[in-house]
C-alpha cells in the first residue's frame, strides 16, 4: 500500500495555494501553450498568415467555456448541496470533466461562427482540432490536482499500487486502502495526449483529431469509472458513464461518417 499525506494547500509562508486550482491554471497554460504552437502548425501548413490575435481569442472562447461548462455540470450533480448552500453557486470551486469537455466545444462553435471574417481564420474543425492535444494534456494536470486532493477516489482495494490518504484535509476517507483511479485517469489520458500528437496532420478532415480525442477519452473515462465510488444513476452505471456513452456513440459515428466522406473522395479522383 502507498501512504498519502499531503496537505492539498501547500503553503508558501503566509500564502495558501490549493493544489487542486494550481493544477487547474497548469492545465489551462498547456491548452494555451499548445493551442498556439498548433495553430502556427497549421496555418503554416495552409500557406496562410498566422493570427496570435484570432488565435489567443479562440483558446480563451474555448477555456471560458470549459469552465462555464464543468462548473454547471458540477453544481447539477451536487444539486441538494447548493440548495441548501446557494452562496456556494458563485465562484469557479470544482468542476465535472465531461462538463469541461462540453463547454470546451460549444466555446469554439461560438468563436468561429461569431468571428469577424476580416482575416484568414481557421474553420470550426481546424480550430478544434488546433485545441485538442492541449486540453487532453490539461485533463492529465487536472487529474493530478485530483490525486493531491483526494477527491475522485476510488473504491476499497489491497493490490500493492492501492493508496491510503491520511491527511486530515484529504477529500478522501482517511485509513482506507483505495485504487487510485486519478493515476489511471492519468495514464489514460497521457496515452491519448502521444497518440494526438503523433496523429497531428495525418487526418485528411478537419476536425477528426478532435472527434478522436473525444472518442478516447470517453472511453477511459467509462472503464475507469467502474473503480470510483461514486453513485449509480441509471442501469447501475454513473451519471459521466451515461454521458461517456452518449459522446462515444456520437464521435465514432461522426468519425465514420468522416473516414467514409474522405474514401469516396478518394475513390472518384
Amino acid at each position: 500500500m502507498i501512504e498519502i499525506d499531503i496537505d492539498p494547500v501547500l503553503q508558501l509562508g503566509p500564502v495558501g495555494i490549493n493544489w487542486y486550482g494550481f493544477a487547474m491554471a497548469m492545465g489551462i497554460v498547456s491548452v494555451i501553450v499548445l493551442g498556439i504552437a498548433e495553430a502556427k502548425r497549421v496555418t503554416k501548413s495552409m500557406n496562410i498568415q498566422f493570427n496570435l490575435d484570432a488565435t489567443l481569442f479562440l483558446i480563451v472562447w474555448a477555456i471560458i467555456g470549459g469552465v462555464i461548462g464543468g462548473r454547471l455540470f458540477y453544481i447539477i450533480d451536487n444539486w441538494q448541496y447548493y440548495v441548501s448552500h446557494p452562496e456556494a453557486f458563485i465562484g469557479l470551486g470544482y468542476v465535472r470533466l465531461i462538463g469541461v469537455l462540453a463547454g470546451a466545444i460549444a466555446g469554439v462553435l461560438l468563436y468561429v461562427l461569431l468571428a469577424k471574417p476580416d482575416y484568414e481564420r481557421l474553420s470550426i474543425g481546424q480550430g478544434a482540432d488546433v485545441i485538442a492535444p492541449g486540453a487532453m494534456l490539461g485533463i492529465v494536470l487536472q487529474r493530478f490536482g485530483c490525486f493531491i486532493r483526494g477527491c475522485c477516489y476510488g473504491i476499497r482495494s489491497d493490490l500493492p499500487w492501492s493508496v491510503t490518504y491520511v491527511n486530515p484535509m484529504s477529500a478522501a476517507p482517511l485509513g482506507v486502502s483505495v485504487h487510485p483511479v486519478q493515476m489511471y485517469h492519468i495514464i489514460w489520458n497521457l496515452l491519448g495526449f502521444f497518440l494526438l500528437w503523433f496523429m497531428r496532420g495525418r487526418f485528411k478532415r478537419d476536425g477528426m483529431l478532435f472527434l478522436l480525442w473525444l472518442a478516447f477519452y470517453a472511453a477511459g473515462d467509462f472503464g475507469i469509472r467502474f473503480l470510483r465510488d461514486d453513485q449509480t444513476f441509471l442501469l447501475g452505471l454513473q451519471q459521466a458513464q451515461v454521458m461517456d456513452i452518449v459522446l462515444l456513440v456520437i464521435t465514432m459515428l461522426w468519425l465514420t461518417f468522416r473516414i467514409w466522406q474522405t474514401n469516396r473522395t478518394v475513390d472518384s479522383q
